[in-house]
C-alpha cells in the first residue's frame, strides 16, 4: 500500500484503463439459466441420463394448455386445430403431439385402421364427440393430452436443437404469438416448459440487477455516513465497490459467461463485502489523523497496522467463496469461481486506490475527530466485556445451550434442488404448473428403466404385465399423475385388433401375439418406450412433486416396491433431468460439510502459522462456528430448505465472520506489546475495535438484507440467513473471543522472524539457559519490551516494583548512592544482563540506579508476564522458572556472603 501511495498517478491511470476496457464489453453481457446448471455431474448418473436420451430421445418438451367450456364444440376444436397448425409452422418446432395427431387404432369391417382421433372439418358433433370419448380411454391421450372429466387439452411441442443465445426468447415469443388469437375465446390458453421458465428467470435477474445493487449501494452509503461521518469514508468504499462490479461483469462478458440466478447476486455481494476492509482502513486512517499526525504518517500507520489484517481477512473471505466452487453443481461451482474472482478484484482495487486517493490533500493538519461515535460504541462494548468477564462459566453454559438447541433444530433440515424453487407460489410460472397438474398431469417427469440384458424380454407377456402392475401401483397410490409405457402400446394394439373399440386397453395372453404385433408395427412407434432388441423398457412417470425431497421419497418408494415385487432377473433404475437434480441435491449436504470443513482447517492453519500457535487458530474458528450451527438450526426449525441459494451461506459466512475475529486478534496482539495484563489489553482492544467491527457488521447485515427484495426465494433466504449469521457473529466476537483470548498471548510469525536478538543474549544470558533460540524469541515477544534513551533511568534506587529487566540491546551503568551523598559506579551492563531479580521475588526497594548510556532496549518481565508464559508455553516457562530460581539463589548467596 505504501507503493500505491508513492506512485498514485500511475495507480489511478492503470485502474482507469482497466475499468474502461472492462466497461467496454458490458453490452455483450448475457442473462440466462442453463438447465444443466442444477444437475449433478456424477459420472454414473450422467452416463445413465445420456443413455436415456440416446436410446429413447429427449423427454423435454413445451406444453401448450387450452381450456374452456367451448373447447370441445365445433368452433372450439376448429380454433384449437388452427392454433396447433400455427405452432407447427414455427421454425424451431420439430413436431407437435395432440388430439389431432395421435393415431386412433381400431378395427373397422375387419380392417385395421390407424388415423388421428380428430381431423377437420368438425361439422358432425356425433362423430367428434364419439372420438373424444374414445380418446379418453387411450392411455396416451387421457390425462396426457386431454383431461378425462373437463374440457381441457394439452399440446406437446417438441423443439429442435437450440440454434442461438436467444433461442428461449424466440420460442416463448413465437408460441405466445401463435396462442394469442384464442386467448379471448378460451378461458385459459398458455405455454409452460423449460424455455418459458428460463425466460422468466432471466427477466427476474434483470429486474433484480436494477433494484438490489442500487439498494445495496444506498444501504452502504447510509451505514458509512453514520459510522464514519466523512465524505471520503463514503466515496472511497463506493468507488472501490463499483469498480470491482464493473471489472467482474466485464470479465464475464469478455469470457462469454452468462449471468445466471446465482451469479446475479455477485454485484450486490461485492458492494456489501468489498466495503468492509475499506471501513477498517479508513477507521485507522481517521483515528491517526485525529490525533494530529500528518497525512503521510497516518497513511504509514494505516498500512503498518492494518496491512496484515486486511490481507488475511481477504484471504479467508476469498477462500470461503472459492470453497463453493468445490460443489458438483455447475451453478454453485460457477458462482464460487466468479464471486472469488470478484473479491480478488476488489482487494486489488482497495489496496491500490485507497492509499493513492488518501495521499492527496495537504500533508499536515488535524482531522476533526469522530470520537463521539467511537466513544458510544466503545463504551458499550467495553461495558459488555466487563460484565461477561466476571461470568465466564455462565456465558459458556448459555452458549452450549444455544448450540444444543440449534443442533436439535437441524433435524428438520431439508434439501431442495428444483428450478421451480426459484419462484414463489403467486408467480405466473407456478400457477401455470399447478393448473396443468390439476387438469392434465404434472409438468415434471422422470423415466424408470427396467432391463434384463436378454434380447426379447419385453416381447413376453409376463414382463409386460409386470410393467402394468408397476404403473397401476404408482397411479393407484397417487404417487404419479400419469405413466406411459411399451405395455400401453401393446395393450392398445391388441384391443384394436380384437375389435373391442369401447373397452379399456388390455394385453394379449400369449407371447407369440406380442411378437406378431412388434413385427407388424414399425419399431419407430415404440422407440420412446423400448429398445430395439426388447431387452430394456422405459416407463415415463409424470408427477407434480416440486421439491427434490418429495421426489426422493417417491424414488425410495419405487425402490421398495421393486425389492418386493420385481422379478429378480430384472434391474430397475430411475433417470432423467429431475433425477440429476435430485442427485445434485444429495451432494449439497456433502459439499456444505466439505466447504465448512475446508474453511475451518484453512483458518486454523493460517491463524496458527501467523500467531505461531494452533490454539490461536482454534480461537478464531470456534466463535464463528456457533453462528453457523445456529444458522442450520433456524433453517431446520423454520422449514427453509438447503438449496442452491442457502447452500453457500455457511461457508461464505464463516469466511466473512472470521474477518472481524482476525481484526480483533491482530489489535489484541498490538496492544499486548505494551501491556502484560490480559484484562487491561482486552478492555482496550474491545474499546478500539468496537466502531470498525460494529460498522462493518452493520453494513454487512444491512447489505445482505437487501437481497431479501429479490424475486427468487433462494436468494431471499440467502440474504436473510446471511444477515442473521453476521449479526450473531458480531455478538460472538465481543462475547466469546475476549473470553477465549483471556488466557492466551499472541505473537506473530513476522514478529518472531523480524526480531533482532544478539547471539550473545541467547547463548550467554543466564535466564535463557537451556532455551532454544525459537523459545527465546517467543519469550521476548510474549513479554513487554521497553525502549530507553541515553541517560534515561531503567531502575531508580529506592523505588519499588516487582519487575525484572533483561537488556536486549544497548548499554547501562549501575550507580549506588551512599549515605555520604557520594554516587558510586558499581559496574557496566551490556546485552544479556539481568536487573532487579530480587525485587521480582519480594516487593523491596531498589538498591541502585541503572542508567542507560546508549539507546537501550530491555525486556520487562513481571509475574503477569510469567503467568502468561506458563499458560501459552509451559515448557519454556518451566526452564525460565528454573533459571530464575538459580539466579535468585546466587544473588541471595552473594548477599549472605
Amino acid at each position: 500500500m505504501d507503493l500505491a501511495a508513492r506512485h498514485r498517478w500511475l495507480v489511478l491511470a492503470v485502474l482507469a484503463s482497466i475499468t474502461v476496457a472492462m466497461a467496454w464489453s458490458l453490452d455483450r453481457l448475457q442473462f440466462q439459466l442453463l438447465a444443466e446448471g442444477l444437475a449433478s455431474s456424477e459420472p454414473e448418473a450422467v452416463a445413465l441420463n445420456s443413455h436415456l436420451h440416446d436410446t429413447y430421445g429427449s423427454e423435454s418438451l413445451v406444453v401448450v394448455y387450452l381450456a374452456g367450456a367451448n373447447l370441445l364444440d365445433a368452433a372450439g376444436l376448429s380454433s384449437a386445430h388452427a392454433t396447433i397448425e400455427r405452432i407447427g409452422e414455427l421454425p424451431f418446432v420439430a413436431r407437435t403431439e395432440s388430439l389431432f395427431s395421435v393415431s386412433r387404432m381400431r378395427t373397422v369391417n375387419d380392417e385395421f385402421q390407424a388415423s388421428p382421433y380428430l381431423t377437420p372439418p368438425f361439422d358432425e358433433p356425433a362423430v367428434f364427440e364419439e372420438a373424444i370419448e374414445a380418446a379418453r380411454r387411450d392411455p396416451f391421450i387421457a390425462n396426457n393430452l386431454l383431461a378425462v372429466d373437463r374440457p381441457a387439452m394439452a399440446v406437446n411441442v417438441y423443439l429442435r436443437e437450440p440454434d442461438g443465445e436467444d433461442f428461449d426468447a424466440r420460442v416463448v415469443a413465437g408460441l405466445d404469438h401463435a396462442i394469442e388469437p384464442v386467448r379471448a375465446e378460451f378461458e385459459q390458453a398458455f405455454q409452460i416448459g423449460g424455455p418459458f421458465v428460463r425466460e422468466r428467470i432471466a427477466e427476474r435477474i434483470r429486474a433484480d440487477q436494477t433494484s438490489i445493487v442500487p439498494l445495496a449501494l444506498g444501504v452502504l452509503l447510509v451505514t458509512l455516513g453514520l459510522a464514519l461521518r466523512r465524505t471520503s469514508a463514503v466515496a472511497l468504499p463506493m468507488t472501490t465497490a463499483l469498480l470491482s462490479v464493473v471489472w467482474t461483469l466485464g470479465l464475464m462478458a469478455w469470457l462469454g459467461i452468462p449471468v445466471n440466478v446465482m451469479t446475479s447476486v455477485v454485484p450486490a455481494l461485492l458492494v456489501i463485502i468489498g466495503s468492509t476492509e475499506d471501513i477498517h482502513l479508513l477507521s485507522e486512517f481517521i483515528a491517526v489523523r485525529s490525533s494530529g499526525e500528518t497525512r503521510a504518517r497516518a497513511l504509514g500507520a494505516m498500512n503498518r497496522r492494518m496491512g496484515m489484517a486486511v490481507t488475511l481477512t481477504f484471504l479467508t473471505t476469498y477462500l470461503g467463496f472459492l470453497s463453493i466452487s468445490l460443489n458438483d453443481l455447475h451453478l454453485l461451482h460457477q458462482f464460487g469461481l466468479i464471486a472469488s474472482t470478484g473479491l480478488a478484484f476488489n482487494f486489488a482495487i482497495t489496496v491500490s486506490l485507497l492509499p493513492a486517493a488518501l495521499s492527496f490533500g495537504p500533508d499536515a493538519g488535524r482531522v476533526r475527530p469522530t470520537r463521539s461515535v467511537a466513544d458510544v460504541f466503545g463504551a458499550f462494548a467495553e461495558g459488555l466485556y466487563r460484565r461477561i468477564s466476571g461470568a465466564r462459566l455462565k456465558v459458556f453454559i448459555a452458549t452450549a445451550i444455544i448450540v444444543a438447541v440449534s443442533l436439535y433444530g437441524t433435524l428438520g433440515l431439508r434439501v431442495n434442488n428444483s428450478s421451480l424453487g426459484y419462484f414463489d407460489r403467486q408467480s405466473e410460472v407456478l400457477q401455470r404448473v399447478a393448473t396443468l397438474g390439476e387438469e392434465i398431469a404434472g409438468l415434471e417427469s422422470f423415466s424408470v428403466l427396467i432391463d434384463s440384458g436378454i434380447q426379447g424380454t419385453f416381447q413376453q407377456v409376463r414382463y409386460l404385465k409386470a410393467i402394468q402392475e408397476f404403473q397401476r401401483w404408482l397411479e393407484d397410490n397417487a404417487l404419479a399423475d400419469k405413466t406411459l409405457s411399451f405395455a400401453d402400446h401393446i395393450a392398445l394394439i391388441h384391443t384394436a385388433m380384437e375389435g373391442d373399440d369401447g373397452a379399456q386397453p388390455y394385453l394379449p395372453d400369449f407371447d407369440d401375439v406380442v411378437r406378431e404385433y412388434t413385427a407388424l408395427v414399425s419399431h419407430d412407434r415404440f422407440a420412446a418406450f423400448v429398445d430395439v432388441d426388447y431387452s430394456e423398457a422405459r416407463i415415463l412417470v409424470r408427477h407434480d412433486r416440486e421439491s427434490t425431497e418429495a421426489l426422493a421419497e417417491l424414488l425410495d418408494a419405487i425402490q421398495g416396491w421393486a425389492g418386493e415385487h420385481l422379478d429378480r432377473g430384472l434391474r430397475l433404475r430411475a433417470t432423467g433431468d429431475s433425477i440429476l437434480h435430485l442427485r445434485a441435491a444429495d451432494s449439497l449436504i456433502d459439499a456444505q460439510l466439505q466447504s465448512i470443513g475446508m474453511m475451518a482447517v484453512v483458518i486454523v492453519v493460517i491463524i496458527g502459522i501467523l500467531f505461531v500457535n494452533v490454539r490461536a487458530g482454534l480461537i478464531a474458528v470456534v466463535p464463528n462456528l456457533v453462528p453457523i450451527v445456529v444458522l442450520f438450526g433456524v433453517m431446520g426449525a423454520t422449514g427453509i430448505s438447503l438449496d442452491t441459494g442457502t447452500a453457500m451461506t455457511a461457508a461464505i459466512a464463516l469466511g466473512i465472520c472470521v474477518d472481524d475475529t482476525m481484526h480483533f486478534m491482530v489489535r489484541y496482539h498490538e496492544n499486548s506489546r505494551t501491556e502484560s495484563r490480559s484484562a487491561v489489553v482486552l478492555a482496550r482492544t474491545v474499546r478500539e475495535e468496537a466502531l470498525p467491527i460494529f460498522s462493518t457488521s452493520l453494513a454487512l447485515a444491512a447489505g445482505f438484507a437487501t437481497l431479501m427484495v429479490s424475486s427468487f426465494p433462494p436468494v431471499v433466504h440467502f440474504g436473510a440467513l446471511s444477515a442473521l449469521v453476521i449479526a450473531i457473529a458480531a455478538v460472538a466476537t465481543f462475547v466469546l473471543t475476549p473470553l477465549l483470548l483471556a488466557s492466551t498471548r499472541l505473537i506473530t510469525m513476522w514478529d518472531a522472524l523480524s526480531l533482532s536478538l544478539r547471539t550473545r543474549i541467547q547463548d550467554e544470558c543466564q535466564l535463557f539457559e537451556g532455551l532454544r533460540p525459537w523459545q527465546v524469541r517467543k519469550t521476548v515477544l510474549l513479554s513487554r519490551v521497553q525502549n530507553y534513551a541515553p541517560g534515561a533511568a531503567i531502575v531508580e534506587q529506592g523505588s519499588r516494583g516487582q519487575e525484572l529487566f533483561i537488556l536486549l540491546d544497548g548499554a547501562a551503568e549501575v550507580y549506588q548512592a551512599r549515605e555520604t551523598g557520594e554516587r558510586l559506579k558499581l559496574r557496566e551492563l551490556g546485552p544479556g544482563s539481568v536487573i532487579g531479580e530480587l525485587s521480582l521475588l519480594a516487593d523491596m526497594p531498589r538498591t541502585a540506579d541503572v542508567i542507560a548510556t546508549a539507546q537501550t532496549r530491555a525486556l520487562v518481565l513481571d509475574w503477569d508476564g510469567i503467568a502468561n508464559l506458563i499458560r501459552v508455553y509451559p515448557r519454556a516457562a518451566a526452564k525460565l522458572y528454573r533459571n530464575l530460581a538459580t539466579i535468585i539463589g546466587q544473588r541471595l548467596a552473594n548477599v549472605g556472603g
